[in-house]
């Protein structure tokens, strides 16, 4: 008894490679404003700067390395909002006014 491939509509039979599968199928988003990844890092470069703190201390403060916490300032990470809220947290203002334009 022999027993015959199943056609799951991916492979030679088909036509269609398992890589054409999954990118025809993967979502495709585009990605956030760079305006996005530096409101909190200006604001959180202002707050380092008013109360006197490097990244190290704040970075000690909120929990976070501060080669991790570097690239927020920089806005080269893209930031979780449980960093923001921790963040927030140790500079004592609330997790929004990171996000505000002015």
């Amino acid at each position: 008894m022999t027993r015959r491939a199943r056609n799951t509509g991916v492979g030679p039979a088909s036509g269609v490679s398992a890589r054409q599968n999954t990118q025809s199928t993967r979502r495709r988003t585009e990605p956030a404003p760079p305006e996005y990844r530096t409101w909190p890092s200006t604001r959180i470069r202002w707050s380092l700067t008013t109360k006197g703190w490097s990244q190290q201390e704040l970075g000690d403060q909120a929990g976070i390395d501060r080669s991790y916490m570097s690239g927020i300032e920089r806005g080269v990470r893209n930031i979780s909002v449980l960093k923001v809220f921790s963040i927030a947290r140790a500079l004592g203002v609330q997790p929004a006014s990171l996000f505000a334009k002015n």
